[in-house]
């Protein structure tokens, strides 16, 4: 599949059925995101994989946007590790571009195997810090629901696009 056609199919998907992604699906879908650029290539990010139900309770306590899938993507950034850019005046650094890139590197590979997601930012990354006793140079930026639709189902608005000239301007 060519990639643009890819990414004009990739959508969300709100309602996972309880089949798991294997193992080696997993391991591609990790790897996309281990290989995507950041920042001066520092990869202050680590990405949690959850599937466990212990790990998943977690994920509930967190987000009401689970939407039952069995592996979650947890994704962050060290903020000490991250790239702070040299001309801003107050501390603006890479991390959260740089989970996203990674981020979207992960949910487009896992796209290409046939595995639907959903892109999570819905929750609070302190209750996030607290509920995971994540590491306090450690900032939560999103999550990835990974898996296989009940059914196919995509969203009214995924059609809905702006035209390219209210996008794009040349200048």
């Amino acid at each position: 599949m060519e990639f643009l056609d890819l990414a004009k199919s990739r959508y969300s998907t709100r309602k996972f059925s309880e089949r798991k992604v294997s193992k080696d699906d997993l391991e591609k879908i990790l790897e996309a995101g281990r290989v995507a650029p950041t920042a001066k290539n520092l990869q202050p990010f680590k990405v949690y994989v959850i599937q466990s139900e212990e790990g998943l309770s977690k994920v509930d306590q967190i987000t009401v946007c689970r939407y039952q899938a069995k592996t979650v993507l947890l994704i962050g950034y060290y903020v000490s590790k991250a790239y702070v850019y040299p001309e801003e005046r107050k501390r603006f650094d890479s991390g959260v571009e740089d989970c996203t890139i990674v981020l979207t590197h992960m949910m487009l590979e896992a796209a290409s195997l046939g595995i639907q997601s959903c892109y999570l930012n819905r929750f609070s990354p302190l209750k996030a810090k607290e509920v995971f006793s994540f590491e306090e140079d450690f900032m939560p930026v999103a999550m990835l629901d990974l898996g296989y639709e009940v059914e196919h189902r995509i969203a009214p608005l995924h059609e809905a696009k702006k035209s390219k000239e209210e996008l794009f301007e040349e200048i």
